[in-house]
């Protein structure tokens, strides 16, 4: 009984011995993985050249330093130079890569040199067709595109680092042929050390995709014109005629008026000043203004034998001010407008038959936009 009790105290203080050994090796290898997912690359952004270069080089290093340590170096790093003179700047400032820009119209070229050879080792070429759609691929896509070469560079890295300790392991196989044991020790240490590297690239490229799409945002415009054709229809019409209230005392009959069609066309702009200088919430508030114009139509009365043709003439403009709330491709807004009509037929001044009308308003109310590819669709109320 007593031996007995012995052994299985053996057998339980080995089991936990084990367990607190495989804990522990399990936390370490938790804790190591962390800690190399949450390392960032870093980067030194060195000169951009071309129009509205200094304007450009702000939106890169905002969109960089979400998932990068950005080092400003548009002063250290030459704008031209040898593999060499690229290697010693970046050696001076402690980074991984170096990039380089020129902006020609509404394309940037970015390009990404290996810090430890100055040697290129990718291009980034943003292609848009005017300056707003450029910021918005450098501020949704360039931070991706970046990741995506640094991911590229470093798995070239450690393929070659692969080829190279599998070739020092053949030579070492090769000088120690009689000594298999160390052979097969040799292998074991190359096998460990290619999956380390394997996995450590994998976390790097994970964190880097997370952070990329974490970090994506959309870009307002500053300055929207829109215009278009229209249709317009206008009744106007009495009801309760002095005419038909006092009949046989001779009053004449009001006429009516009624426009079925009359085609039209409409501008509108709107402007946000602070958009120019700031991506805060000030760049959402604007000035809208508006005209909607009759194209000449003409109304026939006639009294008899007489036919009278008069001249339809319809206006309506507005001006105010308008605070957007913009959601991805969702839009809405708030804001108010003074305007004015005026309906007037012209060709009568002498005898009016229907009265020229001209008023003004003050509106207050929201709208609601969709975005779909170039075009949207929205409502006003």
């Amino acid at each position: 009984m007593t031996i007995r009790s012995a052994l299985w105290a053996l057998r339980i203080a080995v089991a936990a011995a084990a367990f607190a050994a495989f804990a522990t090796e399990t936390t370490e290898a938790t804790a190591q993985t962390r800690a190399t997912a949450a390392v960032r690359p870093n980067v030194a952004l060195g000169p951009i050249r071309g129009k509205r270069a200094k304007t450009v080089r702000g939106w890169v290093r905002n969109a960089l330093k979400r998932n990068f340590v950005v080092t400003d170096a548009a002063e250290v790093v030459p704008a031209e130079g040898t593999d060499d003179a690229f290697a010693k700047s970046a050696s001076m400032l402690g980074v991984q890569y170096v990039l380089l820009g020129e902006v020609e119209g509404a394309n940037l070229t970015l390009t990404v040199r290996d810090a430890e050879t100055g040697a290129v080792v990718d291009t980034i070429e943003l292609k848009t067709k005017n300056v707003y759609r450029l910021k918005r691929s450098i501020s949704t896509s360039l931070s991706k595109d970046l990741g995506n070469v640094i991911t590229a560079a470093q798995a070239a890295r450690a393929a070659k680092a692969k080829e190279e300790e599998e070739a020092r392991a053949r030579a070492a196989a090769k000088a120690a042929e009689e000594e298999e044991s160390e052979e097969e020790t040799s292998e074991d240490e190359s096998e460990e050390d290619e999956s380390s590297e394997e996995e450590s690239a994998e976390e790097e490229t994970t964190e880097t995709e997370e952070e990329t799409d974490a970090g994506s945002g959309s870009v307002s415009p500053r300055l929207v014109l829109a215009g278009g054709l229209e249709g317009i229809r206008r009744d106007f019409t009495y009801s309760d005629q002095i005419a038909d209230v006092r009949e046989g005392a001779g009053f004449p009959r009001l006429a009516d008026y009624h426009l079925p069609l009359q085609p039209g066309g409409f501008v509108r702009l709107e402007v946000y000043p602070a958009a120019f200088f700031s991506d805060g919430f000030v760049s959402n508030i604007g000035l809208v203004a508006g005209l909607h114009q009759g194209i000449g139509t003409k109304s026939t009365y006639a009294s008899g034998t007489v036919r009278e043709e008069l001249s339809n003439v319809t206006q309506h403009w507005f001006l105010g001010a308008r605070v957007r709330f913009p959601f991805d491709d969702l839009e809405t807004g708030f804001g108010f407008t003074y305007g004015k009509h005026k309906f007037v037929l012209e060709g009568d001044e002498m005898a009016p038959r229907v009265p020229d009308v001209e008023y003004s308003y003050v509106r207050i109310g929201g709208d609601l936009q969709k975005t779909f590819g170039k075009g949207f669709v929205g409502g006003r109320l």
